[in-house]
């Protein structure tokens, strides 16, 4: 499991790097990622994170962000409670460029 992981996240990264500098990247997708409140990814978390703690899931979504500079968008924001997720495990993620 954790090779495939890995796969997708070098796929990602070359399809990324292919993408010319000056387009508008959107990233959309459930990657089952819980993202925490740690410091070292809040530059591109913000402060609304459902989490306490990341996921190793979201650990590979923080890192990818921060590796390319971009935002997870869907922590960016406060929502009503009844609006931050479906069921406690379930974060879906937005990440721009």
């Amino acid at each position: 499991m954790e090779e495939e992981k890995d796969k997708f996240y070098d796929d990602l990264q070359k399809v990324y790097d292919r993408v010319p500098k000056h387009d508008i990247v959107m990233i959309l997708g459930d990657l089952n990622a819980k993202i925490g409140k740690e410091k070292a990814y809040e530059r591109v978390t913000g402060k609304y994170t459902l989490h306490d703690a990341s996921n190793e899931n979201g650990e590979m979504v923080c890192n990818f962000a921060t590796e390319n500079n971009m935002t997870v968008m869907s922590t960016q924001f406060q929502y009503k409670t009844i609006h931050r997720g479906t069921w406690i495990s379930q974060t879906k993620l937005i990440i721009y460029s």
